[in-house]
């Protein structure tokens, strides 16, 4: 385009969004970014330009100015969003720390692992922690953080004198008595199981101390158990007597005592009838005696008729538990050499056995050697001597 209104040569010029080019013939793009007619960042196009915005900006509706895009909108972090130019920054509440990518999450802070947070013991909470007292201590009343020795002995928490501590107490014990475990109290002292041999014969514990005493048949005297009856050391089964030098062993009623150990009750009766000894699976008599079946008075013995069954070759008495064999008298053969004695033998054998002996030199002599065999038969044999 050509202008000349002054009568000067003609100068040619440019559309809009064009400039001269040095040949002053042709026309080049006009840099439309120069000066930057944009907030942001400035591109030029064809027959113009166009505005960008940098990242947490966004493009006015006017295409050259930026405005602010608040991110916190989206809630991108975990606790609290501050919205900046441009940006966003994540806070996190008291006793958090931020933690992952940008900051974004929130991790408990552990304040506890902190040296000298509490003056004693600290306990850590989501976002906080407590302090706190251990046992024998308690908080200042006006709610600081430093503890106060408490006085347990205040209470009177032991059966004596009772000494505070720091954090605690000590209950102070009397003589014959032991603290517990935990110092918070006393329990009596078991002499007798503590020292061997404190007594000659039994010690008894007592509430703080000790007593020596003696075994059943023994008197403590002058510090010593001296032995008064005998019977204390006797193997009597049943019952025990003292006598001079000694003891003797007696039975209870029932009972007699054991003509081959003297020491044992073996159950007798002198009467036609005794009660049985009787436990949960059988009942007993005494020797020659059985239970009363036809009455069936299970815990009766009666007399057994020791007769009746033939125990005797010839003449038989029964007694109450027992019975006695008599033979027939004594006759004599043909002078002083010819006695002819019978006697009694436990066992069946035939009558007319014919036993020697040496010559007595007198009647009461074989009749001593006589009794000793009848003590022990029933059967009478012939004897001749």
């Amino acid at each position: 385009m050509l202008e000349n209104d002054t009568g000067e040569p003609p100068r040619c010029t440019c559309h809009p969004g064009y400039v001269l080019a040095p040949d002053m013939a042709s026309c080049l793009p006009e840099d439309a970014c120069h000066p930057n007619p944009c907030q942001g960042t400035c591109q030029t196009r064809p027959g113009g330009f166009e505005c960008t915005c940098e990242a947490g900006y966004t493009l006015a509706p006017d295409g050259r100015h930026c405005l602010d895009v608040d991110e916190c909108l989206a809630e991108p972090c975990e606790h609290e969003c501050h919205n900046t130019a441009g940006s966003f920054i994540c806070l996190c509440l008291p006793g958090y720390r931020p933690t992952g990518p940008g900051g974004r999450h929130c991790r408990d802070e552990d304040e506890c692992a902190q040296p000298g947070v509490c003056p004693q013991l600290c306990l850590n909470v989501p976002g906080s922690f407590h302090c706190a007292c251990r046992p024998g201590y308690q908080r200042q009343p006006d709610g600081g953080d430093a503890c106060l020795d408490v006085d347990e002995c205040l209470r009177d928490p032991c059966p004596g004198p009772c000494r505070n501590l720091p954090g605690g107490f000590q209950c102070l014990c009397a003589s014959g008595f032991l603290p517990e475990e935990d110092g918070h109290g006393c329990h009596d002292d078991d002499d007798c199981a503590m020292v061997s041999r404190l007594c000659e014969q039994v010690c008894v514990n007592t509430e703080g101390g000790f007593e020596c005493h003696c075994h059943l048949g023994y008197k403590m005297l002058d510090g010593h158990c001296q032995l008064i009856s005998h019977c204390y050391e006797a193997p009597c089964e049943q019952q025990c007597e003292d006598v001079p030098g000694g003891y003797r062993c007696s039975c209870f009623p029932g009972y007699a005592v054991d003509p081959q150990v003297p020491t044992r009750c073996v159950l007798h009766c002198n009467r036609s009838q005794c009660p049985a000894k009787c436990d949960a699976r059988s009942c007993e008599c005494p020797e020659g005696f059985v239970l009363d079946e036809e009455t069936n008075r299970e815990e009766t013995c009666v007399d057994m008729n020791e007769c009746d069954m033939n125990y005797c070759s010839h003449n038989c008495t029964n007694h109450p538990g027992g019975y006695k064999c008599h033979c027939p008298a004594e006759s004599r053969e043909g002078g002083s050499h010819g006695a002819l004695l019978r006697f009694c033998s436990l066992r069946q054998a035939a009558v007319g056995v014919r036993l020697s002996f040496p010559r007595a030199s007198s009647w009461g002599e074989l009749q001593g050697k006589t009794m000793h065999v009848l003590q022990e038969g029933r059967l009478c044999l012939e004897l001749t001597v």
